[in-house]
């Protein structure tokens, strides 16, 4: 998160048009209502600093992500007027791997059965314009972090971090961690110190004196950039007071600064540039399964996706 997306942060850009079997195509009106209407959240997520996710030109709030291990279901619920919809689940190389038609407040589910092992994330789309959108972690790593428990006082806050890969997967590209809230975060790259076990020294004399939060993502780095998270860990409190002043910035550790409470993105997400959401060969579009309730989870990062909230 530069700026605060220490999970690498969802960006979309898509151009899109009317679809087939959207409300725009089936001549589906409903209620007019505008984006502040409709949200989208993912049961058990976990609340993170703030980043933006874009999507088609539009922006929006992220604060929280949700993870499932490969075979969990991914319910999801939606806070909408009285109008048709359509949720789409894309994943890292630009391709909806479900869909779900819905009308109204509604609940969903999505099955990760067969799914591999990344980032993903749950959009609401609606005559030809994304809504609201909220990350989710398929993990293949189980990742724990740890904060010191004083109140941190000097320049750098060091924040240990586990990573057990939960199958046969090699050790992890990148590990890092975020800490922050929602106007500003230092997402710092840990250092491998031996066998599933890393360390980031936090330069947390970027941060004003206050509590914050800090979670740990396991990044893979792709060739086309699209770098995205494949496990994250729960979130825990850091406490930052008064610190010597920063020097020069580390070289593993950013920080952004945002007025507007907003972040940059950081997993990347984007789906295909055709005339509105596609699928690839083979990957087809079920409807989703199972309606039902959901809260939230996530790992350090959820609380709802919001647009600019």
């Amino acid at each position: 998160m530069d700026t605060g997306s220490g999970v690498r942060c969802v960006v979309l850009v898509a151009v899109l048009f009317a679809v087939p079997g959207l409300g725009a195509a089936t001549g589906d009106v409903g209620q007019d209502a505008g984006a502040d209407d409709y949200n989208v959240t993912v049961a058990d997520a976990v609340e993170t600093p703030t980043r933006t996710v874009s999507l088609e030109g539009e922006e929006f709030d992220v604060s929280a992500v949700a993870q499932r291990r490969p075979g969990e279901r991914i319910d999801v619920t939606v806070a909408a007027p009285d109008a048709g919809y359509d949720l789409y689940l894309y994943d890292a190389d630009r391709n909806i791997r479900d869909t779900s038609r819905q009308r109204g407040p509604a609940e969903a589910a999505f099955d990760t059965e067969g799914l591999e092992v990344g980032t993903y994330v749950v959009a609401v789309y609606r005559q030809g314009e994304f809504l609201d959108v909220f990350p989710v972690v398929v993990a293949g790593y189980d990742v724990t972090v740890s904060t010191p428990a004083e109140t941190v006082t000097d320049r750098t806050a060091r924040v240990p971090v586990t990573v057990t890969s939960t199958g046969d997967r090699s050790a992890p590209d990148a590990v890092e961690v975020v800490v922050g809230d929602r106007n500003r975060s230092v997402r710092t790259t840990a250092t491998r110190v031996e066998d599933g076990e890393y360390v980031a020294n936090v330069d947390v004399s970027r941060l004003p004196a206050g509590t914050y939060r800090a979670y740990a993502s396991v990044i893979e780095r792709r060739p086309d950039a699209r770098d995205q998270s494949l496990g994250i860990s729960d979130g825990a409190t850091l406490t930052v007071g008064d610190t010597p002043p920063p020097t020069s910035q580390p070289g593993n550790s950013k920080t952004i600064e945002t007025t507007d409470g907003s972040g940059s993105s950081a997993d990347v997400l984007t789906p295909n540039g055709n005339d509105g959401p596609s699928t690839t060969a083979g990957t087809g579009r079920s409807t989703a399964v199972a309606l039902l309730t959901v809260a939230l989870l996530g790992y350090g990062l959820v609380t709802a996706l919001r647009r600019r909230r």
